[in-house]
């Protein structure tokens, strides 16, 4: 069984509201006073105060636009650019934070064996893992693996190799690294689809360093049990595209009918695999794609808002930033942790295309 056993999660430092992102969307989409006041009351409706993004285009005195200029949409070779400029001291800055919980655990980085890298915002080869490999100067035949385009859920998908890994080779040590630039997609757009994600995502990362469970004395989130299915005939209402304008995401309104739907019989068969029930369920982990995905998710599960603050509280500082924002999640989690009790359960679940919803099950150590 594999075992979490360090988080860091990590922001860039443009920090913008989100009624200045409104403010810069209406001119940079060019709207009409019809579409301008639907889409102030699209922000207002997010549930997010603020989120982050590597870029300094946003503020309403930016001089000189590194990506956006108005009335003009950046090429993909463009915002692929500005995605290798940026991503490596992100993802570090994210290293960074599991250090000290590493040596608290009597270990380091460099013990590091595997790293799996995951992004779907931007491609590259030679690409993160290597610049990663290399700036943290990891053993030279450490195992390098990638998840790409995969979207909000494919940490857990790296999650799973970690399993497998650790599963195989008790002594191994895995570091996953998820970064995001989501605000390099930003579409000028009138398409409501398009809109609605430039209203709800944002840049992040985030580490997790995954051993196995062999020392039980640690502190860590063993995980239980994983299980996923995607949706049938839900295809078109959560996809991410790349054509010659950028990477497209396709945001259909039905997807929270439809996780509201699929949810209680896919935890029915995740507790079967666990051997539980879900009022065994201590703590829930969802993926805060946007507040309407939370309420589905509450309304399916029957449990309160107060259940989700976690997942609320992340959408509300940082927004949706895609695959790291699960970590973020189980952070505030991990920075409670004398809240917790041995052996209580922890459910976490992301959703994205496919429609896939992937989930997990941590027991605290």
């Amino acid at each position: 069984m594999g075992k979490i056993i360090a988080i860091g999660t990590a922001v860039p430092e443009h920090k913008y509201k989100q009624k200045e992102l409104a403010n810069y969307m209406h001119g940079f989409c060019q709207l009409s006073e019809a579409e301008a006041k639907w889409l102030e009351g699209l922000y207002a409706k997010t549930g997010i105060n603020e989120r982050n993004s590597v870029l300094s285009d946003f503020y309403a005195n930016a001089q000189d636009p590194e990506l956006f200029k108005i009335g003009a949409n950046p090429s993909v070779s463009e915002r692929m650019k500005a995605y290798r400029q940026h991503y490596l001291p992100l993802a570090l800055s994210a290293v960074h934070h599991t250090r000290t919980q590493l040596h608290n655990n009597g270990t380091s980085i460099e013990k590091v064996t595997h790293l799996i890298t995951v992004s779907c915002t931007g491609m590259a080869a030679p690409g993160i893992d290597i610049e990663l490999q290399k700036t943290l100067a990891l053993p030279a035949d450490t195992v390098r693996l990638s998840v790409n385009f995969m979207g909000c859920y494919a940490v857990f998908h790296a999650l799973k190799i970690a399993q497998a890994i650790t599963s195989a080779q008790p002594d191994a040590m895995v570091l996953i690294v998820s970064v995001e630039l989501c605000s390099l997609h930003f579409q000028p757009s009138h398409n409501r689809e398009l809109m609605a994600a430039n209203a709800l995502f944002a840049d992040g990362a985030a580490a997790l360093v995954v051993t196995s469970d062999f020392a039980k004395s640690e502190k860590g989130f063993s995980l239980a049990s994983m299980y996923a299915e995607v949706i049938p005939d839900s295809e078109s209402d959560m996809a991410w595209n790349i054509n010659e304008d950028g990477f497209l995401m396709s945001l259909s309104s039905l997807v929270p009918q439809q996780i509201k739907d699929a949810t209680p019989q896919l935890m029915n068969k995740l507790c079967y695999k666990a051997g539980i029930s879900v009022s065994d369920i201590k703590h829930w982990a969802i993926h805060p794609g946007g507040p309407k995905i939370l309420e589905a998710f509450q309304e399916a599960i029957e449990i309160s808002k107060e259940k989700l603050s976690n997942s609320y509280a992340v959408l509300a500082q940082n927004g949706n930033m895609s695959s790291p924002t699960i970590a973020f999640v189980l952070e505030q989690f991990w920075n409670n942790y004398d809240l917790l009790s041995t052996d209580e359960l922890i459910f976490a679940a992301g959703f994205g295309p496919g429609l896939t919803v992937e989930t997990a099950l941590f027991s605290v150590q």
